[in-house]
């Protein structure tokens, strides 16, 4: 190889290195809070309280009747231990027991005529003993050495396209929802703990309009729903259940 080709090369290379170097810092940027979860043995926070009230407005796009029902179990892929087994607390308009259950208890839910839209609200509060339970990430085994991320916990127990993805035919107009969720510090042998909550992972296209505490950042993991997140410090157990009030909108154009 002669020198001029030698020469050409390296200009080659740098440039290369140069580009590879820009596209990298461009993921980086666009990356934003696109963390690795790693699997975790236990979580030192726990939820001991969960409620959510909810009111839809829902339109059946099919020729004939749809029915949009509410489960009062939740047991998920796995992540949630235990599962959450939720109370209806109340309907509006009164809701019906379905035909078919996924729950012991019964499932309940509303008829919508082909064409029809139809409004409803319904409230939730689960149900689960004690211990207090924690909701896990889809994560991968911790392979690497010795450093990893704290991405702390999510409360994913609604998912943003669970309505699309269950009943494509009931099309979904307006979503109100309020979520209220308390905290408990399980860890005694130190003075406090750290970390960062979110909030329920709402419908797709959701905007939080208002929070208690106020969030400390908007989480843009799922970009087309607005997850509220806070970077919280929970002391010892006798002063750790904190309440935290979540609202969130969803509008369908």
């Amino acid at each position: 190889m002669d020198f001029n080709n030698l020469e050409k090369l390296c200009a080659s290379l740098i440039i290369l290195f140069i580009l590879l170097g820009f596209s990298n810092s461009v993921a980086a940027e666009t990356g934003t809070d696109q963390v690795a979860w790693i699997q975790e043995n236990d979580s030192s926070l726990k939820f001991t309280f969960l409620e959510a009230n909810i009111h839809v407005t829902i339109k059946n796009n099919n020729d004939h009747v749809e029915y949009f029902k509410i489960s009062q179990q939740y047991t998920g892929d796995g992540t949630v231990s235990p599962s959450i087994d939720w109370r209806v607390v109340s309907t509006n308009p009164p809701a019906v027991k379905m035909a078919k259950f996924i729950n012991s208890g019964g499932d309940l839910g509303w008829a919508i005529a082909p064409g029809e839209t139809r409004e409803v609200s319904f409230t939730l509060v689960e149900t689960n003993p004690p211990p207090p339970f924690y909701i896990r990430r889809e994560a991968i085994n911790n392979s690497f050495w010795p450093i990893i991320n704290e991405p702390g916990l999510t409360a994913t127990w609604f998912l943003p396209n669970e309505i699309e993805y269950l009943n494509p035919n009931l099309d979904l107009q307006l979503w109100k929802g309020r979520f209220c969720f308390f905290l408990k510090n399980m860890d005694t042998t130190g003075p406090r703990v750290e970390g960062i909550v979110r909030a329920p992972i709402v419908p797709i296209d959701s905007n939080l309009t208002a929070s208690s505490p106020t969030v400390d950042f908007i989480d843009n993991e799922n970009p087309s729903a607005n997850t509220a997140a806070w970077d919280v410090t929970l002391y010892r157990v006798k002063q750790s259940t904190i309440p935290t009030h979540i609202n969130g909108l969803a509008v369908r154009v």
